[in-house]
Parts: C-alpha cells; structure tokens; sequence
C-alpha cells in the first residue's frame, strides 16, 4: 500500500493543532444556565480574564453575594 504524499504534511499539521490549541473552561453553557450575558464575568465577550463578579462566581458558583456591575 502506497501512502499519499500529501499524508505527512497533513499528519503533521494536526498534531500541530492537537498540541498549540488550548483548552477553554468558559462555556456559553454557563451563560445559559446563569441567564447572565459573558460580559458579567469577562471585561468583554472575548476575553478570558475575570472581573471580580466572575472571580466571585468562580469561587461559589454562584452570584449571591458577588459584586454588580
């Protein structure tokens, strides 16, 4: 069996991807299940630092208590 020559390149560049993409804790679910917009833990939608509401969630997995915008 012969293999492509495009197979190792293609091999290659996913291991790549495998290895350089980062995993991602924040997930649209928690909006959902919070029906709070991104923007209440994050500066922007986009961002993955934490205002203090978010740093607040974070740690009781709830807003009770937490600062508001």
């Amino acid at each position: 069996m012969r293999i492509p020559k495009w197979a190792f390149p293609v091999a290659m560049a996913a291991c790549g991807l495998l290895i350089n993409v980062s995993g991602s804790y924040g997930k649209p679910q928690f909006s959902k299940e919070t029906k709070k917009p991104c923007t209440t833990c994050h500066p922007s939608a986009k961002n993955k630092e934490l205002t203090e509401t978010g740093k607040c969630w974070k740690e009781k997995k709830s807003f009770d208590g937490c600062p508001t915008k």
